[in-house]
């Protein structure tokens, strides 16, 4: 059973290779078609600046050249083609085309070293195949093909040549000569090729290396079809050819089945005796599967499959050897070393088939890809100068020959994963590096050390070591704690604890899986579930939080006088009681001279930090009024399109098709960039009536020619603030007031936190009161005021919303302006302009695109005047929503308050989140937290 399993293991890893041998480019059978063109005259593969240089004074080519880097010229080029820079091709090899082709016949003159030969005439009319470096010196008439392992090199002159080759396996080829007439291939794929020359005719040829360098005063070149199909498209491979085979008990037979990476239509199948003398069974076409059927008994017999390639090589699979049994037949791989690794494996790896170690270091070629991973083809794989047998590969101290013997991993300094290291329990504990709890007590080899027990006795302090307590801590730099203690948290978490078995190295501290049910704003940072394994039966837990600086003091600053919820001590730790789904505070330590909180609890669990401040203001407790100031922005200047405003100017119809043009061009300014509206609601528990708020904002001009109508306009701000909160009540109304003159925008502040929102009418009127108004008898950008709006005031989500821009002198716009009232309408942000009387647009039809855009949101175009204040009213009015009915709840698991769909009750059918349950049947009324009054009204806790 154990050969079997072997086998499967090493015909997997050998798939594997097949498998991805077939994945590479295949050589093209020969067929009757015409093979595919080289498309390039010249192709240099080096990305270099200049790798195809030509010093010539008038360069032409007939046909296409191309270059991963780049072309150099410094006389005329004429190119017949296409001229590629960049071109990012990969270099085509073609070393066996060409062996075929010009270099496999008995003509063949082959050197086995260096070659030189200078003479007056040299003519070459056979083959020559140096394994060397080869210098041709003379008048050379080259009739076929030349070609070095090595560099070429050719001075002379070259008077004749067709369809002849000039190959340099390796190197460089060096053309130095008076003339030169030449066709056919000049081929370097590793080196370079250099042609200095008086007089350079070449009439059909292909010219392929790294670089190419011509200098002669005149070249001209032509593309040769011939040689160009010789080269073809596709770069030669190494023909791999894999059989294997499987007796098949029902059709007593071996079912045969062979993977190569070249296409051919026909292969032989042999068979053997002996290994040495083999027998053609068959010929398949069209197949790679063959059944040999077994009409004799045999004891031993060897099988491989071959195949011929377009260029005459005959390709060989390693035999595998099918042996009789009891049964039938055994089919294995052939080991000719014994080493364990196949023949045919070892072939594909590059291995020697007749040495169990091919590098000599001291592991058999099995061992190293099997168990240590190492290169069975190099000595010191691992460390220079240190055998792999002798290194350490995952670096515990052992070597790869000791692990071997141990049977431990050599690539796992923790065999066993206890927690110790495999030379630590060997050479230090004593324990047994294949077992992870040696003396079997319930405790990890690698744990006891750490609480102070002998992980070879299960009674170290004649208790069993499970039921050993021990005081742990965990600091705040722990790996257990790295999730929680991340470098952006507001606090780092550290932990004491009393407890069985060894805490740090099996705590899970990660963000709790209850995120999304517990989610609140005045969270503190995340809030981390802490977990242990089931060695750890712990007693007590302290739990601590040290708070960064920039988090310990107040950010809303509500309750200035409840000492409670100052700095540090408004933080509360809170916990997350699964049993009844509630996040309930517990109680909570504070040491304020090292800004940490801690809480001393008796188990694990999730826990957080709560803002007790943000926590109330969430409940709508407690919010605060403050005085109000001024606050200054400076506003960037727009480009001016002379949309200026004239008392001699008038207004005329504009079409509806420009109006289209205009709302059809693309918006640049969107949703996204004004700032994001808030929530801000009071909240109350049960049915309540809402009414919508009403948020306004004021873009007033501060400088122009009309300072009276500037002060009627502040009077009319006023009153419109008293006018809405006497229709709305008081918190439901808020202006923001925006002013503009000559030097940009400011917003004006109402409370020194920085809030631009005025509440109460005495504020705006003593705001708007204190502007000084300058004359101008220019123009004054109002686009400043809308830049202002756009990048600093947030409106509520809930509110209706209102912009008018206040006008009382001649103002002009950037080409903004358009986009930006197109994005107030897709907001639901109702804009108006407040013109003052005599004054319009210079350029009427842009007056009436203006007109239009702000119809697009249902705003006005008003000329101010003493009906103003009554007209503005009246369409704030006319556009806020009515009153409403919300029922509201708080959740207990994050203490937000929600709204439903209508007030709980057990018999309305009420679904506020759209699931199966109603909303009376998602409520735990049995647990107590929920009780009626007496009469019959339901108490939410």
């Amino acid at each position: 059973m154990q050969g079997k399993n072997n086998f499967k293991r090493i015909l997997s890893g050998i798939m594997s290779v097949a498998m991805a041998a077939t994945l590479l480019p295949s050589l093209p059978a020969v067929a009757e078609d015409a093979a595919e063109k080289y498309p390039y005259t010249m192709f240099a593969a080096s990305d270099t600046e200049g790798a195809i240089t030509i010093n010539a004074n008038n360069f032409c080519v007939n046909g296409n050249i191309a270059t991963n880097g780049t072309i150099v010229s410094s006389g005329n080029m004429n190119v017949n083609g296409t001229k590629t820079e960049n071109a990012d091709e990969e270099m085509i090899y073609i070393l066996k085309k060409l062996n075929y082709s010009y270099f496999s016949g008995d003509n063949v003159e082959t050197y086995a070293d260096d070659y030189s030969f200078e003479d007056l005439n040299i003519n070459i009319n056979n083959p020559m195949d140096v394994n060397g470096t080869l210098e041709l010196t003379g008048n050379i008439n080259l009739n076929s093909g030349i070609k070095a392992v090595e560099d070429v090199t050719i001075n002379g002159e070259v008077k004749n040549t067709n369809n002849s080759v000039i190959c340099s396996e390796t190197g460089d080829i060096n053309i130095e000569t008076s003339n030169v007439n030449f066709s056919g291939l000049i081929y370097a794929p590793y080196g370079d090729i250099n042609i200095d020359t008086d007089n350079l005719n070449l009439n059909n040829v292909i010219i392929i290396g790294q670089t190419i360098t011509i200098d002669c005063p005149s070249i001209n070149a032509n593309y040769s079809n011939s040689m160009a199909e010789l080269v073809g498209t596709e770069s030669d491979i190494e023909v791999e050819l894999y059989a294997f085979g499987e007796y098949n008990s029902d059709a007593n037979s071996i079912d045969m089945e062979w993977y190569t990476n070249y296409k051919n239509s026909s292969y032989e199948i042999w068979s053997s005796d002996d290994n040495v003398n083999y027998t053609s069974v068959a010929v398949v076409s069209d197949a790679t599967t063959y059944q040999y059927p077994i009409t004799d008994d045999f004891e031993t017999k060897y099988f491989k499959v071959s195949l011929i390639t377009n260029y005459g090589e005959r390709i060989e699979s390693v035999p595998f050897v099918v042996t009789k049994t009891e049964d039938g037949y055994y089919v294995d791989f052939l080991d000719s070393d014994g080493d364990g690794l196949p023949d045919i494996y070892e072939n594909m790896i590059g291995t020697d088939l007749n040495n169990p170690d091919t590098d000599g270091d001291g592991l058999t070629d099995y061992q190293e890809v099997y168990i240590t991973g190492t290169d069975p083809t190099k000595y010191d794989s691992v460390t220079e100068g240190v055998s792999d047998a002798d290194a350490d590969s995952d670096s515990d101290g052992l070597t790869n020959a000791q692990e071997i013997e141990l049977g431990t991993d050599p690539r796992n300094d923790d065999t066993d994963n206890d927690g110790l290291s495999d030379y630590d329990e060997i050479n230090i504990y004593g324990t047994d590096p294949l077992v992870p709890d040696t003396d079997g007590d319930g405790l990890k080899d690698g744990d006891e050390p750490y609480i102070g027990l002998d992980p070879t006795n299960p009674e170290t302090f004649d208790v069993p070591d499970a039921e050993y307590v021990s005081n742990q801590t965990i600091a705040e730099n722990s790996e257990a704690l790295r999730e929680i203690n991340t470098d952006d948290s507001p606090y780092k978490m550290s932990i004491e604890i009393e407890s069985t078995g060894y805490v740090e190295g099996n705590l899970k501290a990660k963000e709790t899986s209850y995120s999304k049910a517990i989610r609140n704003d005045a969270i503190l940072g995340i809030a981390p579930e802490l977990t242990c394994g089931n060695s750890c039966n712990i007693s007590k837990v302290v739990l601590k939080f040290n708070i960064a600086d920039e988090s310990v003091d107040n950010e809303l600053n509500l309750f200035p006088d409840e000492p409670d919820l100052q700095g540090l001590k408004r933080l509360t730790i809170f916990k997350y009681f699964e049993d009844m789904n509630m996040l309930l505070p517990i109680e909570t330590k504070y040491d304020l001279e090292n800004n940490t909180i801690y809480t001393e609890v008796d188990e694990l669990g999730t826990y957080c930090i709560m803002d007790m401040e943000k926590w109330l203001a969430n409940l709508g407790i407690g919010i605060n009024e403050a005085e109000p100031m001024l606050m200054s922005f400076e506003a960037e200047a727009v480009e001016d399109i002379a949309a200026e405003f004239n008392e001699e100017s008038t207004r005329v119809e504009f079409s509806e098709e420009t109006l289209a043009e205009i709302n059809d061009e693309e918006d640049t300014l969107t949703e996204e960039t004004f700032a994001p509206a808030m929530f801000a609601a009071a909240q109350t528990r049960g049915a309540v009536t809402v009414q919508t708020p009403v948020d306004i904002a004021f873009l007033i001009q501060t400088s122009g020619q009309l300072e009276d109508t500037f002060n009627s306009q502040c009077e009319m701000i006023g009153n419109l603030m008293d006018s809405l909160i006497a229709q709305y009540g008081n918190g439901n109304v808020r202006f923001c007031l925006i002013t503009y003159n000559l030097n940009g925008a400011q917003a004006l502040k109402f409370t020194s936190d920085g809030n631009i929102w005025f509440t109460n009418s005495v504020a705006v009127k003593m705001a708007l009161s204190a502007q000084q108004y300058v004359y101008t008898s220019g123009y004054t950008d109002r686009g400043n005021a809308f830049k202002l709006l756009q990048n600093n005031v947030i409106f509520k989500e809930t509110s209706a919303k209102f912009i008018f821009q206040v006008m009382n002198g001649s103002t002009n716009v950037g080409s903004m302006y358009f986009d930006q009232i197109n994005t107030c309408a897709k907001l639901g942000i109702n804009y108006s302009e407040l013109m003052p009387a005599g004054y319009s647009y210079i350029d009427p039809s842009y007056g009436q695109q203006v007109d239009n855009a702000i119809k697009s949101t249902g705003g006005l175009n008003l000329t101010y005047g003493t009906n103003s204040e009554s007209s503005v009213y009246n369409h704030i009015v006319g556009n806020v929503a009515p009153p409403h009915v919300e029922f509201k709840a708080v959740l207990p698991t994050g203490w937000e308050t929600i709204n439903l769909v209508n007030v709980l009750d057990p018999n309305n059918g009420a679904k506020s989140d759209n699931d199966d349950l109603t909303d009376w049947e998602e409520v735990d009324t049995e647990s107590g937290l929920i009780t009626w009054d007496n009469d019959g009204n339901i108490q939410l806790p």
